[in-house]
């Protein structure tokens, strides 16, 4: 029984177990809960590294959710702007190209202008552009906060 009554003990203090009348999901936390124990016992015995039990349930949760992360489901609208691409690469300003309607003298909202929470909002047109990114932008200082912060 010492064994047993060990075992109890370490997964008392990180029980995962939660409050609910479903017998059967409480059957499956406690599973999980022992296989859990069982697998930090595995590692003590392979491995030289001395870990707390809760850290090794961290550790375990982390490299878990790397190996498989959830998709994110698309929800409609615009695209995220907080893509990767915006803050790495090389970005330079070009000018924003000629529509017919208003000729070579075209101009966009400047994206961080119009959504910055860093200083009062302004609607100001430009008549530059990052081409990579497909996003109007004043030259200065709007062109170096929207590709180095990542939240403008």
């Amino acid at each position: 029984m010492g064994a047993v009554d060990r075992a109890d003990m370490i997964t008392s203090f990180v029980d995962c177990a939660r409050k609910s009348t479903k017998w059967y999901k409480k059957l499956f936390f406690h599973l999980l809960d022992t296989a859990v124990l069982n697998a930090y016992t595995v590692h003590r015995k392979l491995s030289e590294e001395r870990m707390p039990y809760k850290d090794f349930r961290l550790k375990l949760v982390k490299e878990l959710i790397q190996e498989h992360p959830l998709p994110r489901r698309s929800t409609g609208g615009r695209p995220c702007i907080n893509t990767p691409l915006r803050l790495t690469g090389r970005h330079f300003p070009s000018f924003v190209p000629p529509t017919e309607a208003q000729g070579q003298s075209t101009r966009r909202h400047c994206r961080v202008c119009l959504y910055t929470t860093r200083r009062k909002r302004e609607r100001k047109l430009s008549r530059y552009m990052c081409s990579s990114c497909d996003t109007a932008l004043c030259p200065a200082p709007c062109f170096e906060e929207f590709h180095t912060l990542k939240n403008y």
